[in-house]
């Protein structure tokens, strides 16, 4: 060893050991844990939907979603647009009866006493 390099010294006291240690041994963990669910999810697969709860199928893709969101909104729009015909072209016609009977009073708004 020549006299011009020089030596250093390192000390570490408990706490920062402690912690070294224990990410150490998280690591390996997650390594271990990683490596044993290798063939359990694949690095290329995606989950896009969920199996089906009450025969409803659960959608995860937020694409898929958007668009399952859309297509019912335009389906409303149409049923919408098709009571706006029937409504505007008079078609439609509201017959309003009287009920005889005890029923009857209980449908009727009561009076004020003045």
């Amino acid at each position: 060893m020549n006299s011009t390099e020089s030596r250093t010294t390192v000390r570490v006291d408990g706490y920062t050991r402690f912690c070294l240690t224990v990410l150490a041994v998280l690591l390996t963990l997650l390594i271990i844990g990683l490596w044993a669910n290798d063939g359990v999810f694949p690095a290329g697969s995606s989950a896009l939907a969920a199996p089906a709860r009450d025969g409803v199928k659960v959608l995860t893709d937020a694409k898929v979603q958007r668009a399952a969101m859309i297509s019912a909104l335009e389906q409303t729009n149409r049923r919408l647009e098709r009571i706006l015909g029937i409504l505007e072209s008079g078609k439609l016609q509201v017959v309003v009866i009287e009920r005889k009977g005890k029923k009857a009073a209980q449908n009727v708004p009561a009076k004020s006493k003045q």
